[in-house]
């Protein structure tokens, strides 16, 4: 789905409304799926235009659907250089569809 996913954590430390990156969130494609060969679930944004990865949560769960977004918990993985084996953090996404609703093209030529 479409989405706008807003990090609620940096590096594990629950981000407050002076922190500057609060509700900073990012646009793109929201895809949640099991990751290769493994039972894990991982929600992964990718960009809408060159479908590059530009976040992964890793061990994702849904913990709740309310005001019109899905709140979903999990780990992130964060790499000091290209030999790190990366360190995992807690994480939790609070995720809002771009499009509250999908028409068919009919139904949008109609009116």
């Amino acid at each position: 789905m479409f989405a706008t996913v807003y990090p609620l954590r940096l590096r594990g430390n629950l981000l407050k409304p002076g922190d500057l990156f609060y509700m900073r969130g990012r646009s793109g494609v929201l895809t949640v799926d099991r990751g290769l060969g493994t039972a894990d679930v991982h929600a992964v944004l990718n960009h809408i235009e060159t479908n590059e990865e530009v976040m992964r949560l890793y061990e994702a769960r849904l913990v709740k659907i309310a005001g019109g977004g899905v709140l979903l918990a999990g780990s992130e993985v964060i790499f000091r250089g290209a030999k790190s084996k990366g360190e995992s953090y807690r994480q939790s996404w609070w995720c809002v569809p771009l499009a509250a609703s999908v028409r068919a093209p009919e139904a949008a030529r109609a009116e």
